[in-house]
Formats: C-alpha cells, structure tokens, sequence
C-alpha cells in the first residue's frame, strides 16, 4: 500500500512540475510573440485533434480508451488554463469552427 502511496506521490509532483515547466516555457515564447494568441490556437488545435484521434484509435480496448479520454480531457483543462494566462494584445483571436 505504502509503495502505491509513494507512487501516486511521485507521479503527482513530476505532473506538477512538467505543468510549471510547460508554462514558463510557453509564456516565455509568446508574451512577446505579435500573434501569441493564433500561435497557441495551433498549438491547443493540434494537440486536441492528436489526443482525439488516439481516444477514437484505442476505442476498441476500454482501459486505454478511458486513458486517452482522461488524458484528452486533461489537456483541456491545462489549455483552457494557460490559454487565460497570456497576456491581452491587439491581436484578433481566430474564429473557431464548431
């Protein structure tokens, strides 16, 4: 039990920081960036449309299907996020398709 405690522990705080880093990172890139708003429109559009596709490629085997749909609806979350965290500017968000 104590080494699933650990585990959960460890996998928790490596989450965290690899969070922390990609943040940093991307707010070093773009806070400067003319178009930061377009740029990470493709970044969160691409990084969805992978995640969906793999949720849909492992359909067919419940426990990897419920991964890819934890993993998918994770990324939301942290786009959704850092997507509020950049800076406003005088360039237009992209329309987005339904």
């Amino acid at each position: 039990m104590q080494e699933t405690i650990d585990y959960v522990r460890q996998t928790t705080a490596e989450t965290r920081a690899l969070r922390t880093i990609l943040q940093r990172f991307l707010w070093q890139v773009l806070r400067n960036h003319p178009q930061r708003h377009a740029v990470f429109a493709q970044l969160k559009d691409g990084t969805l449309d992978i995640l969906r596709r793999e949720a849909v490629r492992d359909a067919v085997e419940p426990v990897a299907q419920k991964a890819a749909e934890a993993a998918l609806f994770q990324a939301e979350s942290i786009l959704a996020e850092l997507e509020a965290w950049l800076p406003a500017t005088g360039d237009a968000k992209p329309e987005r398709p339904n």
